[in-house]
Order: C-alpha cells, then structure tokens, then sequence
C-alpha cells in the first residue's frame, strides 16, 4: 500500500514527474540512437538524420538545447489543460519508443 504522503506527493508533484520523465525518455533515445546509428542502423527522422551525418556533437547538441526549451515551455502552460495533456501524450509516446528501444538493443543490435 501507498502511503498517503507518498500518494498526495504523487498528486502534487504529478506534472513535474511528468516532465522529469520526459527528460530521461529523450536522454536514453539520444544515446541508443547514437550507438544503432553508429552501427550502421537508419535514422527515420530526416532532421536528427541530417544532424547525426554532420557529427555527434550536432546531433547531441541539438537534443541538449531542446528540451530545456521544451520543458520550460511546458512548465509555464502547466495550468492550461491543453499544454498538460500535450505532455503526457508526448511523454507516452517517448515511452513507447524507450520500449521499442530496449526491445531493438536487446534482441536485435548485434
């Protein structure tokens, strides 16, 4: 059982949590993607693509300066239910993908 602390944390805390997620979704893409990518597997998105074929360095770089705009967006709409629903669809997509990602690196990278 949950304490009621730990669940009215939960409760307070929810977005920020949200958003924290977020943060490590795009950070473990980042870095898996670098490693396939680096062995030879293809990028879908044309402009991380591009980014990874001028070097690492653009391609992280452009990830890293991202999301602190991302996040700050968010966390100044966070009282619009638009922006809070945005996020978490986006935070459960990133999450779909960490899957497919785990999946990918487990069984099927060499």
């Amino acid at each position: 059982r949950r304490s009621p602390e730990m669940m009215g944390f939960l409760r307070r805390n929810w977005f920020l949590l949200t958003l924290v997620l977020l943060v490590f979704f795009n950070s473990f893409d980042a870095v898996s993607s670098h490693y396939v990518l680096s062995r030879g597997a293809e990028e879908f998105n044309p402009i991380m693509a591009w980014l990874f074929s001028l070097g690492p360095l653009y391609f992280y770089g452009f990830k890293a300066l991202l999301m602190p705009v991302v996040v700050y967006l968010a966390w100044s709409g966070r009282d619009l239910l638009s922006v809070r629903v945005t996020t978490v669809v986006v935070t459960l997509a990133f999450e779909a993908l960490f899957w497919y990602q785990v999946y990918f690196l487990l069984f099927v990278v060499p």
